[in-house]
C-alpha cells in the first residue's frame, strides 16, 4: 500500500515491473476493494405477506460497508429502495446502480475514505499558471427530459422537455408519478462545459482527486471548468498534467431503458445503462459507448 498525504487516497500497488533505470508500479485507490462480490445471504426475497421485500439505500449501504471494510458516506436519499434481485454482482456493480439513481459519482478521496460528489461539484480545486494547449466549450450543455420506469407497477412517467438525456429503472415511484420529479430536479442541474488542458503546470502542490475545478488563464481573464479525467506526470519542473472533461452530446441514444430494450429485443455489446460509470480506471460520465 502507498499511502496518502491527507489530501490523497491511499493506493494498493497490483503491479510491479522493474528494469535497470525503472521501476514501474500499477496502484488503485481503495475503490478497487468494491470488486469483492455482495453477499447478499442476509436479505430475504419476500417479506412476511410474500410481496417483493425491499431495502433502503442506507440498509445496503451499511452492508456494503461491513462487507468491504471501507468507510462510505451516504447521499441524501431519494427513497430508492432494493430488491434482493437487485442486490447481485460486486459491491461495486451496486454503488453504480445506486449512483445512476441518486446522480452522483464515488470517489476515492482521502485515505480508504470513499465519498459521494454531485456530477455538478468538486472536492479539489487546481490553479495552472501554464500550458500548452487549451480547448474549451465555454457554454453550458443543458438536457433535456427525464424518463423513469417504474419497476413495481411497469408505469412509465416522463419529466421536462426536449432530448432524452437520462432513463432510470427504479423500485422508488410505485405508482406515484410526483416523486420522479426529485429524480429530475437531481440531474437537470447536472450541466458543464467540456475542455481539454494539455501539459498543465500547476501553480499549487495539491491536485486533488477528480471531480476538480481547474482555474487557468484564458485572454485578460481567468476561466474555471470542471475535470473528469486527469493524467499526471512529474517532471523536474513539477507536475505536468493534462485535464479534461468530454463534450456531452444530448443526442446521444445510448442509455436505453428496459421498455427500450424490449421493443427492440436485442442488447449490444458491451451496451451501458445509466449515465454514471465505476470502474478500475476512475468514475464519471459515459458519453459514448
Amino acid at each position: 500500500m502507498l499511502s496518502g498525504d491527507g489530501s490523497f487516497p491511499d493506493f494498493y500497488v497490483n503491479e510491479r515491473s522493474f528494469d535497470t533505470y525503472t521501476t514501474s508500479l500499477t496502484a488503485y485507490d481503495c475503490c478497487c476493494k468494491l470488486d469483492k462480490d455482495f453477499d447478499n445471504s442476509n436479505f430475504d426475497a419476500l417479506d412476511a405477506n410474500n410481496n417483493i421485500k425491499l431495502y433502503t439505500e442506507s440498509e445496503v449501504l451499511a452492508a456494503i460497508r461491513y462487507q468491504t471494510g471501507l468507510s462510505i458516506s451516504s447521499p441524501t436519499s431519494t427513497g430508492e429502495k432494493y430488491a434482493k434481485d437487485d442486490l447481485s454482482g460486486t459491491c461495486r456493480s451496486i454503488l453504480e446502480a445506486m449512483s445512476e439513481v441518486n446522480g452522483i459519482m464515488w470517489v476515492c478521496s482521502t485515505g480508504s475514505q470513499i465519498t459521494h460528489v454531485a456530477y455538478k461539484d468538486y472536492l479539489a480545486t487546481a490553479t495552472v499558471s501554464d500550458f500548452a494547449e487549451v480547448l474549451a466549450d465555454t457554454s453550458q450543455k443543458t438536457f433535456g427530459a427525464l424518463i423513469v420506469t417504474d419497476m413495481t407497477y411497469n408505469e412509465v412517467y416522463s419529466y421536462g422537455s426536449g432530448n432524452v438525456f437520462k432513463y432510470i429503472e427504479s423500485n422508488l415511484i410505485k405508482n406515484n408519478s410526483s416523486v420522479g420529479g426529485t429524480l429530475y430536479n437531481r440531474f437537470i442541474n447536472a450541466v458543464y462545459s467540456s475542455f481539454s488542458l494539455r501539459s498543465a503546470k500547476l501553480s499549487t502542490t495539491m491536485f486533488g482527486c477528480i471531480p476538480q475545478q481547474v482555474t487557468y488563464p484564458s485572454g485578460n481573464s481567468t476561466a474555471s471548468a470542471i475535470a473528469l479525467n486527469m493524467v499526471a506526470t512529474y517532471t523536474p519542473a513539477g507536475w505536468l498534467i493534462d485535464y479534461s472533461s468530454p463534450e456531452c452530446d444530448p443526442d446521444d441514444d445510448t442509455y436505453k431503458s428496459r421498455l427500450k430494450r424490449e421493443l427492440k429485443k436485442t442488447v449490444k455489446k458491451d451496451e451501458k445503462m445509466g449515465v454514471f460509470f465505476l470502474n478500475e480506471n476512475g468514475s464519471g460520465m459515459r458519453l459514448k459507448i
